[in-house]
């Protein structure tokens, strides 16, 4: 057990009002974890869409412009890497203290736990890393790939 979990259970017992609170805050930022995935998948699909039709072109422009797009598509990547797995951080926070709190929340968490097809412990972990690097690697390898053809 690590501190902070022993830091989380040594903490008082919340009142009802105070426990229906911590679930609310669960629930908004849970919205807001998903929120800012669909925003920055829509961001990037656009993003690399654009870029493929740059790539395509034949003007004189379209090198530096695909490099420019490529780099932008890393950066933003790895900043929606960031805010993702730091806004996880606090959703695993918020869960921690749910189960501590409400018995039957554990008891739920780990009923749908034995029923899950593949034992991936948190969808949302698989999100957080998932998408950001799969379009890292996609701009990676457009650079790699151009590098070798021009």
């Amino acid at each position: 057990m690590s501190k902070q979990d022993i830091a989380v259970e040594a903490l008082p017992k919340l009142e009802d009002d105070q426990r229906a609170r911590l679930f609310a805050h669960g629930l908004h930022e849970e919205g807001v974890f998903y929120n800012r995935l669909n925003f920055f998948l829509v961001f990037e699909s656009l993003l690399f869409a654009a870029t493929m039709s740059v790539l395509a072109s034949t003007t004189p422009l379209a090198r530096p412009l695909v490099t420019l797009m490529v780099i932008m598509g890393i950066l933003v990547s790895l900043v929606w890497l960031f805010a993702q797995v730091n806004k996880l951080v606090l959703l695993k926070t918020l869960e921690r203290r749910a189960k501590i709190e409400c018995p039957e929340f554990t008891e739920t968490i780990r009923l749908a736990h034995e029923r899950r097809f593949i034992g991936v412990a948190s969808a949302n972990t698989f999100l957080a890393y998932f998408f950001p690097l799969l379009f890292t690697g996609c701009w990676v390898a457009i650079l790699v790939i151009r590098s070798y053809t021009t």
